[in-house]
C-alpha cells in the first residue's frame, strides 16, 4: 500500500471516530456504546484472521497482556473519551489525544528505557500545533466552568489509559502475534470487560 493511502486512510478513519461518539452518546449510555462498537470490530477482525488463515492461538502469557490490552486501549480509554464528550467538543478531546506524541514516548521510555531522538520531538511538536490550530476556536471558546473542567479531567484520564495500552503491543511478549489477531483478542477482551 502507497504510504500516501495508508496516511489517507488512518486520517479518515481516526478524524471521523470523534464526530461518531458524538451520535453515539446521545441514545445509549458510553459503556454499552463502547461494547457495541468493539463486539462489531473483534467480530470483523476475527473473521479478517479466518480468510487470512491467521495464526489465532495465544499462550496464557500472551492472554494476559491481550486482556491488558483490551482493557486499556479498548475499554478503559474510550470509557473515559465518551464520558468525555459529554462534558466538552469533540474537537477539544481529539487536541488533547493529539499529546498522545507526548505520552507515549514518556512511557515508553520510563517502561523500556526507549531515547527520545529529535526528530521525533520535533515531529511531537508539530503534530500538537496543527491539530491545536485545527480546532483552535474550540479551545478558545472553553469554559474553566465545573463540566469543562470534568471533561478535561475525563479526557485525560482516558489519554493516558490509551498510553499506558500503547505499550502492550511495544512488548516482547506480543510482538510474535500478528496485527489482526493481536487485535481480534484484545477488542474481544476490551469488549467483554465494558458489558461487565
Amino acid at each position: 500500500m502507497p504510504v500516501w493511502l495508508a496516511f489517507s486512510t488512518i486520517v479518515l478513519i481516526w478524524g471521523s471516530t470523534w464526530l461518531a461518539i458524538t451520535t453515539q452518546i446521545v441514545d445509549v449510555p458510553a459503556a454499552w456504546s463502547v461494547t457495541y462498537r468493539y463486539v462489531i470490530a473483534a467480530a470483523v477482525l476475527w473473521c479478517i484472521c479466518i480468510a487470512r488463515r491467521e495464526h489465532l492461538k495465544a499462550t496464557p502469557g500472551q492472554h494476559v497482556f491481550l486482556v491488558g490490552l483490551g482493557l486499556f486501549q479498548f475499554s478503559i480509554n474510550y470509557l473515559f473519551v465518551y464520558e468525555a464528550e459529554k462534558h466538552i467538543a469533540s474537537g477539544l478531546v481529539a487536541v488533547a489525544f493529539a499529546m498522545m506524541v507526548v505520552t507515549n514516548p514518556l512511557l515508553a521510555r520510563i517502561a523500556f528505557g526507549q531515547k527520545f531522538t529529535r526528530s521525533l520531538l520535533i515531529g511531537a511538536a508539530l503534530g500538537v500545533a496543527g491539530i491545536g490550530l485545527l480546532f483552535s476556536s474550540q479551545i478558545t471558546g472553553f469554559g474553566w466552568h465545573s463540566q469543562g473542567v470534568k471533561g478535561l479531567a475525563l479526557c485525560f484520564a482516558g489519554l493516558l489509559a490509551a498510553s499506558v495500552g500503547n505499550l502492550f503491543p511495544a512488548s516482547q511478549t506480543l510482538r510474535r502475534l500478528s496485527i489482526y489477531s493481536m487485535n481480534a483478542w484484545a477488542m474481544a477482551y476490551g469488549a467483554a470487560a465494558t458489558a461487565m
